[in-house]
């Protein structure tokens, strides 16, 4: 499957002029770390920032609450620093998964703008 996929690129690249060629590939699949950082880009720029902070602040909560869970004898005690922990902890796994989401939109995207892309160039051809 991957070289047929290979072999289409390299079919499409070679049908291009260099400014087509150019578009083309800035709708290519990025590394992990350059798509981390486009999240801290445009309109949801102010929303990443607030949510890694509150992120910290949850995760500073979990470790003060773990710690507490050791120290406490009572019961109670227990049953409260836990729950707090846990909590912490499902909080930061929320957040974190609404982090993966607004990735793998980013990456959807860029692959429907690809496709148009490809099919416009068909387009282009058969009018012709």
């Amino acid at each position: 499957m991957k070289d047929v996929v290979k072999t289409m690129e390299q079919e499409i690249l070679e049908s291009l002029n260099p400014e087509e060629k150019k578009m083309y590939n800035s709708l290519a699949e990025r590394s992990i770390w350059s798509q981390l950082f486009d999240l801290y880009q445009g309109k949801l720029k102010w929303l990443m920032i607030y949510i890694n902070i509150v992120i910290l602040l949850f995760f500073i909560g979990f470790v003060h609450c773990l710690l507490e869970f050791f120290e406490a004898t009572e019961p109670a005690d227990l049953i409260k620093w836990s729950f707090g922990s846990v909590l912490s902890i499902v909080i930061i796994g929320m957040m974190k998964l609404f982090i993966w989401m607004q990735l793998d939109k980013y990456e959807v995207l860029r692959a429907v703008k690809r496709a148009e892309f490809i099919n416009w160039l068909h387009h282009r051809k058969l009018t012709k």
